[in-house]
């Protein structure tokens, strides 16, 4: 059975690594945000990977593994990795791409850029204003 995106060529998984991390933001903002991380980019049986290991400020998750998987969809994997002790902190499935920024900011609790865009900016209703 044939996967694709040639999934044990070196060069895509490169490749695959790169455009997860622009559909996180950008390396820039996520150096910016998670304090330089460690990443790193591979292929294995389940297809291309991108992991980033990053310094958490509380309890969460300080690691997340995310593979391109057959469907061009995402698997994604948070663990929390304290020492020589590694514990599972949720796995994720069939995550589009629009998800991964959402959904990586939701379980770790840390933002991938300034500002948050589901929150609409106060607005002062002229009506109800006195002055």
């Amino acid at each position: 059975h044939t996967r694709k995106h040639g999934r044990k060529n070196p060069a895509d998984a490169k490749a695959i690594s790169a455009v997860i991390l622009q559909q996180l933001g950008g390396s820039g903002k996520i150096n910016a945000m998670l304090g330089h991380p460690q990443m790193a980019y591979g292929s294995g049986a389940e297809g291309p990977y991108l992991t980033i290991k990053f310094k958490s400020p509380h309890s969460g998750p300080n690691y997340v593994k995310i593979t391109l998987a057959p469907s061009d969809t995402y698997d994604v994997e948070f663990l929390k990795i304290r020492g020589m002790t590694i514990k599972p902190a949720g796995t994720y499935t069939d995550i589009y791409a629009e998800q991964l920024k959402p959904l990586f900011e939701r379980v770790t609790g840390l933002y991938l850029s300034l500002g948050n865009p589901r929150r609409k900016p106060s607005r002062l209703n002229p009506k109800k204003a006195s002055i």
